[in-house]
Order: structure tokens, then C-alpha cells, then sequence
């Protein structure tokens, strides 16, 4: 198991289709899936294959933060300096369907965590490093396009080709994958149509409400409107001296003018 550790992080990375980045450090999980990729120690999920490494092969590989890498740094020199090159024509990379839409129109760049895009010249290798990653649907890379808007690429053993982007003009998308962008974009197009219809007969309920409720309120008994009411003061002075001087002239209450004897 040593032996085989060694050769996939240090001699021969190439021939198990793992790339690292310019310190030599590979995903333990791709690790993992080239062991069982191989038929090697297939009972080793990617948690149980980092103990054995912390365990049996401190001496050996170093790990940190779900990555892995031989400690010698000559392996690491002459196994992860990719130098550059011209790749041929045509390469092949896979990708994830949900994502189709956005690299047709945006390119392509690696995933989060990765410093490389992983193309083949082999439509199988292609098929399994997609496989690693959940990726099923296979575009085609022109890499004469691609040098011509400024991508690199860098030989990385056997027939894989690295670079950091591609543009989406040097990428060739299957009919079949196209009409499923199309008819999603559609999708989304409708429900946006429907989203907007249904917030302007929002708009326009809240706005039917608040006319109809403003129009019971004014209608009412008893409540106000300056087309239907009339303010009277409480307190009137006329009326009240009137009131006084005709107290006054009838006299106190309950007296008469006279007695009859």
C-alpha cells in the first residue's frame, strides 16, 4: 500500500489521472477514486484512506486540510512542474449539466479549491475525471481558439492538458446538451413572465382593498366627511346669554305672584 501511495503521489501521478497543484498537494478524495478506479482497495472510503496515511505513512505523506502530497520534495520538482505545450486538436472535458448554461455564456474556470481545468485528448479519461466530480456531459475544447484569446496549457503526463480557463468560444457543445439550455432558459423566461403577472395582480388587489375600504369608512354613520357634516362649536356665548336672560325674566322656579287666601 506504501509502494502504491508513493507511485500515484510522487513518480507516476499521471498514470492514475491526478493532478496537484505547483506545491505537489492532490485531493485525498480524487486519491480515493483513483484507488477504487484501479480496483485497489476498493473497501477504503476517503476518511478511513487519510487515517491509514496519518497511521502508516507520516514518514512518507503529508496531509492537510483534505489534501495529501509526498514528503520528498524531488518527487514533488519533477512530478508537478508542468511545463507548457500545444496541445492537440481536439481535447475533451466534462461537465456538469446544471452548470451548461452559465459556462456557454461565461467560459469555463476550475472549481472552487482547484488551481487547474483537466482536459484530454481521450474521450474516455475525460469520461472518468468527469465521473470524479458528478460531470456526465463531454464538450469539446478547440485549443487553437483557446491560445488565440490568451489560455496556456501545460503538459501533465500521458494525455492530460492543464490551463487555467477556457472561453466559451472555444467551446463546442452536443445538440442533444444545447436544446436542454434552450428549453431551460425558456423555463426560466416563463417563470419570470408569471412571477412579474402575479406581482402586478398583487399590486393591484391591495390597491382594489384599500379604495374599497377608504370608501366604507366614508360612508359610515357617524363618521366624518366635509361633504356630509357640519361642525357646530360646543360652546355657543349667544345662545347661552339667551338662555340666562330668559331664567331671569321668568323668575325662580316654583314661586307664584301671589296667594289666594
Amino acid at each position: 500500500m506504501k509502494k502504491t501511495l508513493i507511485t500515484m503521489l510522487g513518480h507516476q501521478p499521471w498514470a492514475f489521472r491526478l493532478v496537484g497543484d505547483a506545491e505537489g498537494w492532490i485531493p485525498v478524495s480524487d486519491l480515493a477514486k483513483a484507488l477504487h478506479e484501479e480496483s485497489l482497495y476498493s473497501f477504503l472510503t476517503k476518511d478511513s484512506l487519510l487515517q491509514f496515511i496519518r497511521i502508516f505513512c507520516s514518514d512518507l505523506v503529508e496531509d492537510r486540510d483534505g489534501f495529501v502530497r509526498c514528503t520528498d520534495e524531488n518527487l514533488r520538482y519533477r512530478s508537478f512542474d508542468y511545463p507548457r505545450t500545444l496541445p492537440p486538436d481536439p481535447l475533451f472535458i466534462h461537465v456538469r449539466k446544471k452548470a451548461a448554461a452559465h459556462i456557454k455564456k461565461e467560459g469555463l474556470v476550475p472549481p472552487q479549491g482547484r488551481e487547474w481545468l483537466v482536459a484530454s485528448s481521450s474521450k474516455d479519461t475525460s469520461a472518468i475525471l468527469g465521473k470524479r466530480r458528478g460531470a456526465f456531459e463531454m464538450l469539446t475544447v478547440d485549443p487553437v481558439e483557446a491560445e488565440r484569446r490568451g489560455v496556456l496549457f501545460h503538459y501533465a503526463g500521458a494525455d492530460l492538458y492543464l490551463t487555467s480557463w477556457l472561453p466559451a468560444s472555444a467551446l463546442s457543445f452536443p445538440d442533444e446538451l444545447l436544446e436542454w439550455i434552450w428549453k431551460r432558459q425558456e423555463e426560466k423566461r416563463q417563470q419570470e413572465k408569471a412571477r412579474e403577472e402575479s406581482e402586478r395582480q398583487l399590486r393591484e388587489f391591495f390597491l382594489h382593498e384599500e379604495q374599497e375600504s377608504r370608501g366604507v369608512q366614508e360612508n359610515m354613520p357617524g363618521s366624518f366627511t366635509p361633504s356630509s357634516h357640519r361642525l357646530e362649536p360646543l360652546y355657543n356665548p349667544k345662545e347661552m346669554a339667551r338662555k340666562r336672560f330668559a331664567r331671569k325674566k321668568r323668575g325662580p322656579r316654583g314661586r307664584g305672584k301671589g296667594r289666594r287666601g
